[in-house]
Formats: C-alpha cells, structure tokens, sequence
C-alpha cells in the first residue's frame, strides 16, 4: 500500500540518530536526513523508539524546518538493568532510579516510557510507575515485560524472544525453535491490550544481507549511517570480500552458514505465522534506519511484508499506537 491511495503512513518504529564518520561533520547531519526521508516517503507520523534527550531536543529543533508534515512521537532512553551497550540505554538498578527516569520522562512532555528491564519486580515497578504518571509504555529489546495495559505497546514482535546477547541470527534460529513461547508472550500482551509493532524486515536483513543489495536508494543511508557505503562496495567487481570483512567489523553483519540460514528461515516462517495470530494488533513499524533499512521507504517494504503475510496494515491498533494517548503528544511539535 502507498500513500497514493489516501491511506496515512504511519511508522511505529523509527530512529532519529545515525553517527558521524568524522567530529568535524555537523552534529545535526544524521537526523536531519532521517527527518528529510520520511517527508520524502510520505511518512505522515512515526513513533521514535528510544533516544537520548540530547537526540530528541536536536529532533525537536530540525522537526519544522526538515518534517513538517510528519508528526512524531516518541519517549527517551530505554530502561535496562545491565551494563548499557548504547547511549541511547539508561541503566537502573533501584526502584528509585526508574522514579527519577519516569520524573524526567514527565519534565521533558514525552508520553512513552520504553523499558527493556530483564528482572520482572524491577519491570512491573516501572510499569506502575509509568502509569501513575500517565505514560504509556513500549516493551524494547528483550523479553517479556509485565503489567503491560491497553495504551501499551510491544516494540517489535521478534523481540519476545530475544535475550541479552543475541545476535540478529540466533534472534531468527529461536523462533524456529521456541515460537510457541514467542505466540505465547505476544498473546499475553494483546490480550491485555497492548498493540506490537512489526519489526520483520528489518531482522531478516540483518541476517540475510545480500538480499538488500538490490533495494532501492541505499545510497541513501550514507549521511546516516557512513558505513552504509560497504553495501554498494559488495556488489562492484572484486569488492565483495573486501565490504563483507568490513560489515562484519563495523555493523556486524556476516553471512550465515547453509545451516544457519535454513534455522533461520524456519524462523522466519514461524515469525509470519505468529504475526497471524496476532493480526489485530500488529502496527507497521520498520526500525529504520539500519544497514538495510531506509527511513520512509523501509516503511512501505515493511507494509508489503505484512501484505504478503495476509495481514492488513492499516487496522484500528495503528490508531491506538497514534491517537491514543492519555495526555496529548509533544515529541518534535514544540
């Protein structure tokens, strides 16, 4: 589906933030081009996933001049328990610490708490937390978090499965091997009202890279994501070993073996079924940008997956992930 056919676009999982190849490139340069695709690609709104507060105030200040018919939402780091890998990760350990994240969660007018806190007492409380404060929560990156309600929202579907030290590949193997579990946390949720974003495409192509060297405006990625530039080198003469090495050491991209691959389709088959069972809650969300995955277009990929899969995009959850909220939305309309 396209925006040709008068249906909104609305992507529940977006990141503002890339990297910079060097310190003298302009801090503002990677959201900026994030922002200018999903005005480019039609994008009417889209939920930013986790940030930093410094990421979200520099998106607040390019929003007008880079996205204007965009609206964006979105909430700021995501709690975890453990040693942080990522800026955009605060590490609580203590009651205490989430009351301080829901505090300035309040203080900086975001509507979304994202937690991804593996132990279940130190989740539930953030949970609760977030609640009396009139936050709606995103479960993000591992896990099944508890005490997920109706304005609730469950990131990506794959990550029910997911633990601490996945890779995109052994995330894939899992759901061949445990998707009962996976359609079992994702019951659990829906069934308590939460919605789930998607997140399809861009796994497999984390895993299966080389089947992105045909899409379209990869080029595309390169002020984002610099080393998105190995892509094209892959696919020159007598590059592909040379931007294979490269990937694996910058993005940690690899090819998986014959064996890994045929794990991995199984669960990736699993994924579409369990997507199925599901249907009625399931919202677009494309998690652009990554290696393979162009913010705004990776959107209407990811529509076409969902197609494919029998499912229909633009169902009543989309709206609850965008209208829903128990306070109005202030992420990039400042």
């Amino acid at each position: 589906m396209s925006s040709s056919e008068n249906l909104p676009l609305r992507d529940a999982a977006v990141g503002i933030a890339g990297y910079r190849s060097s310190r003298t490139d302009p801090l503002a340069g990677p959201t900026a081009a994030v922002l200018d695709l999903l005005a480019r690609y039609g994008v009417t709104a889209a939920r930013i996933d986790s940030r930093t507060w410094e990421e979200l105030a520099l998106m607040r200040a390019l929003h007008r001049e880079h996205a204007p018919t965009t609206a964006l939402h979105g909430g700021g780091p995501v709690l975890i328990d453990r040693a942080p890998r990522l800026e955009r990760e605060l590490w609580v350990t203590r009651r205490d610490d989430i009351d301080v994240a829901v505090a300035t969660a309040e203080h900086q007018r975001v509507t979304w708490l994202p937690v991804g806190i593996a132990d279940p007492d130190l989740a539930a409380h953030a949970v609760e937390t977030a609640h009396r404060a009139g936050l709606r929560v995103s479960a993000e990156g591992i896990g099944d978090v508890p005490g997920l309600g109706p304005d609730d929202h469950v990131g990506a579907m794959p990550d029910v499965l997911r633990r601490i030290d996945d890779t995109p590949l052994t995330l894939l193997q899992r759901w061949a091997e445990a998707a009962d579990d996976g359609i079992r946390l994702l019951r659990g949720a829906v069934d308590a009202g939460a919605t789930v974003g998607s997140g399809l495409l861009a796994l497999r192509r984390a895993v299966f890279v080389r089947e992105a060297l045909d899409a379209p405006f990869l080029d595309e990625l390169e002020p984002i994501l610099p080393h998105a530039s190995h892509l094209r080198e892959l696919k020159r003469p007598g590059g592909y070993l040379v931007a294979k090495r490269q990937l694996r050491q910058h993005a940690g991209l690899r090819e998986p073996t014959r064996a890994e691959a045929e794990r991995a389709e199984a669960g990736w088959r699993n994924l579409l079924s369990a997507a199925a069972t599901v249907a009625d809650a399931v919202v677009p969300a494309s998690r652009a940008p990554q290696f393979t995955s162009v913010p705004g277009y990776a959107l209407h990929e990811e529509l076409a997956v969902l197609t494919h899969a029998g499912l229909d995009p633009h169902r009543p959850a989309e709206h609850r992930v965008f209208a829903g909220t128990p306070r109005p939305e202030r992420v990039g309309t400042d």
